[in-house]
C-alpha cells in the first residue's frame, strides 16, 4: 500500500496528532495519569510519556507510521536526558502541523527544502537563546527540580535532591523496592559489591564486620581446594594485614577449611564471590582490581591465585554483611588508574546501543568513584510502587541534568520568551505549544498561567538539557514531515 504527496503527509500527521493528544494531558504539575495493563497482566498507573506511548498501537497502518515517529521522539528524549518526553511530543505535533500548513501553501517560499533550511536556522537560534538564560543550580534549586519532576511530591523531591547533593553530578542514585512505606536514603561511601561473606561464620556472629588495611586478591577463577589460597593467606600473616579474596566460586571443602582457620584466629580473612554471570563477573573483577590496586588474575591467561605474589595484591578497608561488601579507603596511587578506567567506561557508554547497557556502565563509573546513593521505596500495592518508581526515575534524570547543564525558567516560560525572539515559523509554533498545553491541563488561560508563574515566590525551573533535548527531538520530526512525500506499508 502506498500514499503520496499531500495525502501521505495528512495521514502521517493524523498519527502524530492522535499520539500527542493522548499523552499531552500528562504534562505539568496538573497532569493526569494513564492506566494500562502490562504484558504480565498487572495494571500499571503512570504519567510518563514514553511509558504511555509504548502502549499505543493505531489500527491504520499509515497513521501507525506517524505514531512510530512519535515513539522515536519519546525514546530519543528519554535516551538523551531521561525526561521531557511529553514536552517533546507536544512540540512535535505543533511543529508538524505548522510544517503541513506551510507546505500546503505551495509557493516558491514554502517548498520543503526552503522550509527545512528555515527550520534549522530557527532551531539553532532558539537553542542559543535558551542557553543564554541558563544559570547554575543551588541545593534549593535541586529540591525544586526534583519535586516538580516527581509531580509535586515534596517527600520524593527532598530525598532525591539530598541524594544528589551527597553524591554529586558524577555519582549514581539507584531506586529499589523496600519493606517500609516511606522512602529511605542509603549513602555508600566507597565501592559497593552486591555480594557479601560467603558464609555467616566469617562474620563471627555479627550482622556487619569491618576490616581495616586489608590486602585484596582478585581472581576470575573458581577456588577448588584450600591449598590454592595458602600463598595468599601466608602474605596476610607475614604482613599482619587481613585479606579479602574475591573469586567467582569456592568449593565447600575449601571454604570450610578457610573458615576454620578464621574462627581459630590463625588468619583474618574474608571471601566474597563476585556477583553476576559471564562478562558481568569479569567486569566487576576488573573494576575491583583497579579500585584497590590489585592484579586481576585471569585463568584464561594462565594466572592462578595459588601463585599470587605480594605485589599482585591490592589494598582497601572493607565493610561486610551477608549480602553486601563496601570497599573504602583504597590506596591513593590507584587514583590515576581509576581515572583512566572511568574514561574508558564513559567512551563505552557514549557508543552503547541499548539504554540498559548505558545504565550498567553508568553504575560502574559511579561505583569506581565511590559515590552511590540508594533510595528504597514501597507503597501499599505493587501498582502504586511502580507508579512511584516511574516518577522517581523522571525526577532523578531531571535532577542530574540540572546539575550538569544548569536550569532555566520553567512552566513553558523560557520557551515562550525565546519564541518572541525568533522569526515566525515552525520552531516558534512548537515553543509556544508547551505553555498552551500546561495552561489547558491547569484549566486556566495562557495569560493566567503566565501570571501564576511570574507571581510564584520561587518560580518553576526546568533543567536546560532536558528542554534542549525536547526541542531538538521535536524539530527532527517536523523536518521529517516536511521532506516526506511517500509512505509505503507492506500488505
Amino acid at each position: 500500500m502506498i500514499r503520496t504527496g499531500e495525502e501521505a503527509r495528512k495521514v502521517l500527521l493524523n498519527g502524530i496528532r492522535q499520539v500527542s493528544e493522548t499523552v499531552s494531558s500528562t504534562l505539568g504539575p496538573y497532569a493526569s495519569t494513564a492506566l494500562f495493563k502490562a504484558p504480565s497482566g498487572r495494571p500499571v498507573v503512570v504519567d510518563d510519556g514514553v511509558s504511555i506511548i509504548r502502549q499505543i498501537k493505531l489500527d491504520d497502518p499509515f497513521e501507525e507510521l506517524g505514531a512510530s515517529l512519535m515513539r522515536e521522539v519519546a525514546e530519543e528524549a528519554q535516551k538523551a536526558s531521561g525526561d521531557g518526553t511529553t514536552s517533546a511530543m507536544v512540540m512535535a505535533l505543533a511543529m508538524a502541523q505548522e510544517s503541513f500548513r506551510l507546505v500546503q501553501e505551495d509557493s516558491i517560499y514554502t517548498t520543503p527544502r526552503n522550509l527545512k533550511t528555515l527550520l534549522d536556522r530557527d532551531l539553532k537560534k532558539a537553542l542559543s537563546l535558551l542557553r543564554e538564560g541558563a544559570i547554575e543550580v543551588t541545593d534549593d534549586d535541586l529540591v525544586r527540580v526534583a519535586t516538580l519532576s516527581a509531580n509535586g511530591d515534596e517527600v520524593l523531591g527532598n530525598i532525591i535532591a539530598e541524594a544528589f547533593i551527597c553524591v554529586g553530578e558524577g555519582g549514581t542514585v539507584f531506586v529499589k523496592d523496600g519493606l517500609r512505606e516511606s522512602p529511605e536514603l542509603e549513602l555508600i561511601e566507597g565501592m559497593k559489591v552486591e555480594a557479601g561473606a560467603t558464609t555467616p561464620y566469617l562474620l563471627k556472629g555479627q550482622r556487619e564486620i569491618k576490616l581495616n588495611d586489608c590486602l585484596v586478591a582478585v581472581t576470575d577463577e573458581m577456588i577448588n581446594d584450600f591449598s590454592e589460597v595458602v600463598q595468599a593467606l601466608n602474605h596476610s600473616v607475614e604482613t599482619k594485614r587481613p585479606i579479602i579474596i574475591f573469586c567467582t566460586e569456592i568449593s565447600q571443602a575449601a571454604l570450610d577449611n578457610l573458615t576454620l582457620n578464621v574462627v581459630q584466629g590463625k588468619v583474618n580473612a574474608m571471601v566474597v564471590k563476585l556477583p553476576g554471570m559471564g562478562s558481568s563477573t569479569h567486569h566487576t573483577a576488573q573494576d575491583i582490581a583497579i579500585r584497590t590496586g590489585a592484579t586481576c588474575l585471569s585463568s584464561g591467561l594462565g594466572e592462578r591465585i595459588k601463585d599470587i605474589e605480594l605485589n599482585q595484591l591490592g589494598g582497601a578497608d572493607g565493610i561486610f554483611t551477608e549480602t553486601k561488601t563496601v570497599l573504602t579507603r583504597s590506596p591513593p596511587e590507584t587514583d590515576d588508574d581509576v581515572a583512566s578506567r572511568e574514561e574508558e567506561l564513559i567512551h563505552e557508554m557514549d557508543y552503547a546501543e541499548h539504554e540498559w547497557d548505558k545504565k550498567v556502565l553508568q553504575g560502574r563509573i559511579a561505583n569506581l568513584r565511590g559515590r552511590v546513593a540508594t533510595i528504597t521505596v514501597c507503597a501499599d500495592t505493587d501498582t502504586e510502587t511502580i507508579e512511584m518508581k516511574t516518577r522517581m526515575d523522571d525526577a532523578i534524570n531531571a535532577t542530574r541534568a540540572a546539575l550538569k547543564g544548569g536550569v532555566i525558567a520553567g512552566g513553558g516560560i523560557s520557551l515562550s520568551r525565546v519564541a518572541e525572539r525568533i522569526p515566525e515559523g515552525i520552531i516558534q509554533m512548537g515553543l509556544v505549544a508547551v505553555q498552551q498545553t500546561l495552561a489547558k491541563n491547569a484549566g486556566v488561560s495562557v495569560e493566567e498561567w503566565g501570571y501564576s508563574m511570574a507571581a510564584s515566590d520561587e518560580g518553576i525551573i526546568d533543567p536546560l538539557l532536558v528542554v534542549e533535548n525536547s526541542v531538538k527531538t521535536a524539530a527532527s520530526i517536523a523536518g521529517l514531515v516536511l521532506t516526506t512525500d511517500l509512505l509505503i506499508v507492506g500488505e
